[in-house]
């Protein structure tokens, strides 16, 4: 099955398909109240019983009113025997909030302010924002081997941008 949203005006920066998920009770929305949810679902056997693969909750991040209209995207995944899990908030503050470890593959670009490590635990002898560079080719590490390495590299190209290659060199 499909849905299709089709709008056949002229197209600009303001036209185009649109799906609304909306909640109106008559009342202001509340905070952490959702807005609406996505969900993706599937067949789990053949007795027509389907789970939750993933979703993805809009919610209110603070109690609404005619001056504050604060929302945040809730991305869910779902591992083992229908476990749904948060791993991703989107909020208002334009954080992005990750739980559980994060990876990242190939290049990673940052804004203005760079690369920002939080970690909002309760402070302690173990706790605190953390950059760990992991070796794992699952091989025994040789003398000499390097496990990691933070560069600190910088070329300013004409225009006064740092130019980098596809695999990260700088150029």
């Amino acid at each position: 099955a499909q849905f299709y949203a089709s709008d056949s005006t002229a197209s600009s920066a303001t036209q185009g398909g649109k799906l609304i998920l909306q909640s109106d009770d008559g009342a202001a929305m509340g905070d952490d109240h959702r807005l609406g949810v996505i969900e993706f679902k599937g067949a789990e056997d053949a007795s027509n019983n389907r789970t939750i693969g993933a979703r993805i909750e809009g919610m209110c991040d603070a109690a609404w009113s005619a001056s504050e209209n604060g929302g945040r995207l809730d991305f869910y995944t779902t591992d083992g025997n229908a476990t749904e899990s948060k791993v991703l908030t989107l909020d208002s503050d334009k954080l992005a909030t990750f739980t559980g470890a994060v990876s990242m593959v190939g290049v990673v670009n940052a804004g203005n302010d760079g690369i920002i490590i939080t970690d909002t635990t309760t402070s302690s002898a173990t706790q605190g924002g953390r950059l760990r560079l992991i070796a794992d080719d699952d091989q025994v590490i040789a003398d000499n081997h390097r496990l990691g390495v933070i560069e600190f590299q910088s070329r300013e190209v004409g225009n006064g941008q740092v130019g980098y290659s596809a695999t990260g060199n700088i150029q």
